[in-house]
């Protein structure tokens, strides 16, 4: 049976690590900054090759903090970008998935040519909140795909968590070990057109 069409248009809310082991220097400068210009960059491609799109974020430590609502503006994205920081100690993915669910809104999720999905950047450690596992049946009842792009190495227990969530809402891992990695699976992330033209 073939695979269902691509959808037309696509929400993404973008949930960043923003705790302090994001301070590590193992990626250039740091794992914060090459992730935020990482972001910026993925901003900067899925807004330009799908003008139609919208994208929104969430920042997380020990709590989840909505940013900016899902949006197609470019320029005020960008700059909200450029003003984040390490926010504290602690993990919290499960309430990173609950923030960014409810981002997406309260529609229908059975509106015609429209997918939603979230995307986690984060180097692992969850060790706060809610289970992430049962945090994604609500992003799942919502018809939320939950991808995930992890920045160095995971220990097996989060490796387990994103397993299970991604298997419960269809989504994928990309691992990234450096900073070149990085770059290169957000564009992959951010340019839709290119999947879709890879398609059968």
């Amino acid at each position: 049976m073939p695979d269902p069409a691509p959808a037309k248009f696509e929400d993404v809310v973008v949930a960043l690590d923003s705790s302090i082991s994001m301070r590590a220097k193992d990626f250039e400068p740091s794992r914060f900054e090459a992730a935020r210009a990482a972001l910026k960059r993925f901003l900067e491609v899925r807004l330009t090759t799908c003008p139609m799109d919208r994208v929104g974020l969430v920042v997380f430590y020990a709590f989840a903090l909505p940013v900016f609502e899902p949006s197609t503006n470019l320029r005020s994205s960008i700059s909200s970008v450029g003003q984040l920081r390490v926010l504290g100690e602690a993990t919290n993915l499960g309430d990173a998935i609950l923030k960014a669910a409810g981002m997406h809104g309260s529609s229908s999720p059975n509106i015609e040519s429209l997918s939603r999905k979230i995307l986690v950047i984060t180097d692992g450690t969850f060790n706060e909140g809610p289970d992430p596992w049962t945090a994604s049946i609500y992003a799942r009842s919502k018809n939320i795909r939950i991808d995930f792009l992890t920045i160095g190495k995971l220990d097996e227990s989060d490796r387990s968590a994103i397993g299970k969530v991604t298997g419960l809402t269809g989504g994928e891992e990309s691992v990234a070990e450096n900073s070149e990695e990085l770059f290169s699976k957000i564009v992959d992330a951010a340019d839709r057109r290119a999947t879709q033209l890879a398609r059968p």
